[in-house]
């Protein structure tokens, strides 16, 4: 549908300012007043030829149109010239920490240790089924990432669309489902448990692929060539990248179908798999991984209680587990699994879900609420595949959940990642018990620093170093506070009050630590310690936040974060990168009263949090970002 010449004008205009075309024009017009204004003068002491200054104005001139091309074209910046598009909502790369260089040296290898090479490693025996398997799991990521970015383009595009005049809303929406069904069928194929269980050749893979994936692409790639022919017509550009996003990645999925029938013409269930980027990469991997084994010579150690109303599924679980070494007691309800754990100490529990009586979510509740055994790791186990189930048992405290039927050695993992991770969590509490009883080694005088680091420099370390991938931040800007208390008692008080409202919120919300840095606060999770769900913590910790007092300024991001202690006598600690330098920007272009989430952050969200698309705004350091404007927990949350 067309838009009307005022729609186009206004379109044009905001464009141009995203592209900061006007900015360029200006710098261009003083540049040419001053070149005007003392060109006579210096083409006279260069004793140039009259007419001279005529011919600098006509270049100007004719300048001119060429700068505002170039400006609509590039993005000229402190991180160089880059082709101007679209936003993106991918992060950039962390910065680096400028002022203490020693840090980067210090993730170095030292001189005298040489790095560990790929070819050092001891080699492993490659089997050729497992390579089958490592190269169709190959393939079926290759085959999601264009799937994903069908999705995530047409999603983003029809949020755009309904938030407008709702045109081509069907459209769009014809193209997720398309996407989605694609999604579909390349779970249902490449699926890993359905490559685990069964015994087929790559080919017979390949030519399902390509058969299911013929006609949904199809129609997502007629769908997204009209709506570019269209916008064409219309001289819409607002959201032509987008709609070339999705094409592009259409015709990248049907080239990538004909590429699994190139490895069926290479054969399968060989040493060295068919398509060489496959090859190089599985065996790359699985030279490193060492094979699982079913034996029964490596032996667990614990003592577990396995919960389920089923007797078939409870002996049956009860003999496996204590093949592998494990001493194991059963329960037949929730009633007699609380019974069990008043009278015995356990290392682990296995829950089912769905028992008469007391249903594994209350035993759960009860377990977790208890002083003596909360800290008992909890795997839950269900017939029930659906989110929600899973949300609201990692909600309670739930180690780990799976989905029945489950791979008996994906449990024994699970089972094992469990009780190291106890183990650790003694050996933590001991250490700390110990440290507390002598004497106190350096504090922070700055700020603070999440519980470890503090264990850590009580013990007597100088210097603590973390660096995490992704950990997520909320920063609590503070920077226009001064402004609005600006005498010193009632500023005080107001960052007192703050800061009392920050705590709780961590503390209610079960958030690693804030760390007050600067011009505000960070609130952390994932960095040092691992946590659940992260994001998700943050934003209801965000929600009460604002729910708790005056307006504050919030921003929500989840990227690379590093930090460390700094300085000599007294310590202060640092943080710095991707996470918290975005953070830090989405909540100064907040306003009061409002939490800003990155693209990254709502991500994570937005099956469980209600949140506004605010579109593309500019980030002082950052560019142009994605932004959604964080409101309220979605009703099946609230409800729960």
């Amino acid at each position: 549908m067309a838009d009307s010449p005022v729609a186009r004008l206004l379109g044009f205009v905001r464009e141009a300012r995203q592209r900061k075309v006007y900015t360029a024009a200006l710098a261009y017009a003083a540049l040419a007043m001053v070149l005007l204004q003392v060109g006579p003068a210096l083409f006279d002491a260069l004793a140039l030829p009259e007419g001279s200054d005529r011919v600098l104005t006509v270049l100007l001139l004719l300048g001119f149109p060429i700068v505002i091309v170039l400006a609509w074209i590039f993005d000229i910046g402190p991180g160089g010239i880059h082709r101007t598009g679209a936003a993106t909502d991918e992060p950039a790369a962390a910065p680096g920490f400028t002022a203490g260089a020693s840090w980067t040296t210090a993730l170095e290898p030292a001189e005298d240790e040489a790095p560990v090479t790929p070819e050092e490693l001891p080699a492993e025996p490659l089997d050729p089924e497992r390579l089958q398997r490592a190269a169709l799991g190959f393939v079926r990521h290759e085959l999601r990432t264009p799937i994903n970015a069908i999705i995530g383009y047409s999603e983003m595009l029809l949020e755009d669309a309904q938030d407008g005049d709702g045109a081509d809303a069907d459209v769009l929406e014809r193209i997720r489902q398309g996407g989605r069904e694609l999604l579909g069928h390349v779970e249902s194929i490449l699926g890993a448990e359905r490559i685990e269980s069964e015994s087929r050749d790559v080919a017979s893979y390949a030519g399902q692929v390509h058969a299911s994936l013929a006609a949904p692409l199809a129609g997502v790639i007629g769908e997204a060539e009209t709506l570019i022919a269209a916008d064409a017509a219309a001289r819409r550009s607002d959201r032509s990248a987008d709609l070339e996003r999705i094409l592009s990645s259409a015709r990248r999925l049907r080239e990538l179908s004909s590429e699994v029938e190139r490895v069926a013409e290479r054969g399968a269930g060989t040493v060295a798999p068919p398509a060489p980027k496959v090859s190089s990469l599985a065996e790359g991997v699985l030279a490193k991984i060492r094979p699982l084994s079913s034996s029964a010579d490596e032996e667990r150690h614990g003592t577990l209680l396995v919960v389920d109303d089923s007797p078939i599924n409870r002996e049956l679980l009860a003999k496996q587990l204590a093949r592998r070494g494990y001493v194991v007691a059963t329960a037949e309800n929730g009633r007699i699994a609380l019974e069990r754990l008043a009278e015995q100490e356990f290392d682990l529990v296995l829950l089912d879900i769905i028992m008469p009586e007391l249903d594994g979510v209350e035993v759960l509740r009860r377990v977790k609420a208890d002083p003596r055994l909360r800290d008992i790791p909890v795997i839950m186990i269900s017939a029930l595949d659906e989110i929600d189930s899973v949300i609201r048992c990692l909600e309670i405290g739930a180690a780990d959940f799976l989905s029945k039927p489950f791979h008996p050695t994906l449990l024994d993992a699970r089972i094992g990642a469990s009780l190291a991770s106890r183990r650790s969590q003694t050996r933590e509490r001991t250490r700390l018990a110990s440290a507390a009883a002598a004497p106190a080694g350096p504090e922070l005088v700055l700020g603070g620093a999440p519980p470890s680091v503090l264990a850590r420099l009580r013990t007597g370390e100088r210097r603590t170093m973390d660096v995490a991938a992704r950990t997520a931040v909320l920063w609590c800007d503070l920077e226009r506070l001064a402004g609005v208390r600006p005498e010193p008692q009632a500023r005080a008080a107001a960052l007192d009050a703050i800061v009392e409202r920050v705590r709780s919120a961590c503390a209610a919300h079960r958030c690693e630590c804030a760390v007050a840095q600067g011009t505000g606060i960070a609130v952390l999770a994932g960095f040092t310690a691992p946590t659940t769900d992260p994001v998700r913590r943050l934003a209801a910790a965000a929600l009460s936040l604002q729910a708790s007092g005056p307006s504050l300024r919030l921003g929500l991001h989840v990227g690379a974060l590093c930090g460390a202690t700094v300085g000599g006598g007294d310590l202060s600690y640092w943080l710095w990168g991707d996470a918290i330098d975005l953070a830090r920007g989405l909540a100064g272009e907040a306003q009061a009263g409002a939490t800003l989430a990155s693209a990254a952050a709502h991500a994570d969200l937005k099956e469980h949090f209600v949140s506004s698309s605010k579109g593309v705004i500019q980030v002082p350091g950052r560019g142009q970002t994605r932004v959604w404007l964080l409101e309220r927990p979605a009703p099946s949350m609230a409800g729960g």
